[in-house]
C-alpha cells in the first residue's frame, strides 16, 4: 500500500534526521526537517521542533517555508499563511508555493490567492 510505503520512508528519514541532530542539535534546517517528518507521520512534537528551528534561524527562507508546510499539515492555516508570506517576501518563488501539494487546500482561500498572485 502506498500509504504504508510513504510512512516507512518518512520513518527512515526521521531516523537519519535524528542521527544528524545528535551531531548538532541546534541546526535549524535539520530541526525543520524533523518537524516536517513528524507532522507527516503524526508523531512527536512537530510544533516544538519547528518553533525551535524558527528561533535559531528566523530569517532563513528555507526554514520559513518548511515551517509553513509543517503548520499547514498540522492544520494551523493562519500560521502557515503567515510563514508563507515571510518566505515569499524572502525570495521563495510564488510558483513554487502555488505548485506545492501541501497547500492545495488553500487554493480558494483569498489570502493564499493574494499571496501567490503574480506581481508586475
Amino acid at each position: 500500500d502506498t500509504r504504508d510505503r510513504a510512512a516507512g520512508a518518512y520513518g527512515r528519514a526521521l531516523e537519519l534526521v535524528n542521527e544528524d541532530l545528535q551531531v548538532n542539535p541546534n541546526d535549524a534546517w535539520t530541526l525543520s526537517e524533523k518537524a516536517y517528518l513528524q507532522a507527516m507521520l503524526e508523531t512527536g512534537d512537530a510544533r516544538k521542533h519547528i518553533e525551535d528551528a524558527l528561533e535559531y534561524e528566523p530569517a532563513d527562507v528555507d526554514v520559513q517555508y518548511a515551517a509553513a508546510q509543517v503548520y499547514q499539515v498540522l492544520g494551523d492555516t493562519d500560521r502557515a499563511l503567515e510563514l508563507l508570506a515571510q518566505a515569499a517576501g524572502s525570495g521563495t518563488p510564488r510558483r513554487i508555493i502555488q505548485a506545492d501539494p501541501i497547500f492545495q487546500p488553500l487554493r480558494d482561500d483569498p489570502r493564499f490567492v493574494a499571496l501567490t498572485a503574480q506581481r508586475p
